[in-house]
């Protein structure tokens, strides 16, 4: 056998361990929330639930839970915390990624590297400085204060990516526009943005999720308006976790991300590739 075909048949062993590894997770949660609660106990434990029930999302949705959620509310303020998040993070990178791709100006270089070390750090570390900074302007447990936050992971990646993608777009262009009596700004209006339009898609699709995904710094700094994925912690109670509820609860959590990102597949790998190649 040749050692090309060893080697293409390397690649999809990996690829389909690697798949099946990040798919169990995926699969195992969908077992829960589709299994009754009477077989959540049985000895011995099946692994598909041997009757399909739809009991647990009824019970999330309506709030006929031990402790009701009130999901409802957690998406509004998921929903809003992600869209202001995606319109804030794109719109700033779009302006830094230009200037760090067109202007020439001491300490360019350095700070786009700055700038991306920082995405090299736990989220963690900025917990309490943040924490001590929206407590010092008063934005402790306000969405305002969540977004904020929000923007400080998502503007570095965003502005790297839109700067690899602005710099594949030819000057010429701008520069005819200028001729044409544009200023900076409306050339980079009429005619960059459209022309980064898978770009600009790939940003706010990672804005988005990364938003409307994160659950350490909702439940610590907008404790007192929970985000979706705090309200899950509902479902933890004194004498355990409500299981099929909570795992029908992560379904519909889901659903919005991968929705997007079925949607938007296309621009996200066109906009994500030409970004880490021409960057």
């Amino acid at each position: 056998m040749k050692r090309s075909t060893l080697g293409w048949i390397g690649i999809y062993t990996g690829v389909f361990f690697g798949a099946a590894f990040t798919l169990i997770p995926v699969l195992w949660m969908l077992s829960i929330a589709f299994r009754p609660s009477s077989e959540l106990y049985q000895t011995p434990f099946h692994i598909f639930p041997v009757t399909l029930t739809f009991d647990n999302f009824m019970n999330v949705l309506l709030n006929r839970t031990t402790v009701p959620a009130h999901l409802e509310q957690g998406f509004g303020r998921s929903l809003i915390v992600s869209l202001c998040t995606t319109v804030l993070a794109v719109a700033i990178a779009s302006l830094a990624g230009y200037a760090l791709a067109r202007f020439n100006f001491r300490g360019r270089d350095s700070y786009g590297f700055l700038m991306l070390a920082t995405q090299m750090m736990p989220a963690i570390l900025f917990l309490v400085p943040l924490f001590e900074i929206l407590r010092l302007i008063g934005l402790v447990n306000t969405l305002q204060g969540l977004i904020l936050s929000y923007l400080t992971f998502s503007l570095p990646f965003c502005i790297w990516l839109l700067r690899g993608y602005f710099e594949g777009i030819s000057p010429d262009l701008e520069s005819a526009a200028l001729t044409d009596g544009c200023n900076r700004l409306q050339a980079l209006w009429y005619i960059v943005l459209p022309l980064a339009t898978p770009a600009l898609i790939a940003t706010g699709a990672f804005a988005f999720i990364n938003a409307w995904n994160e659950f350490l710094f909702a439940f610590i700094l907008a404790g007192n308006q929970p985000l979706l994925t705090v309200q899950l912690f509902a479902f933890i109670g004194q004498y355990g976790p409500e299981y099929g509820n909570l795992m029908a609860s992560a379904v519909l959590v889901a659903i919005p991300p991968v929705v997007i990102f079925l949607l938007m597949q296309r621009y996200m790998l066109r906009g994500l590739t030409a970004g880490a190649v021409k960057g």
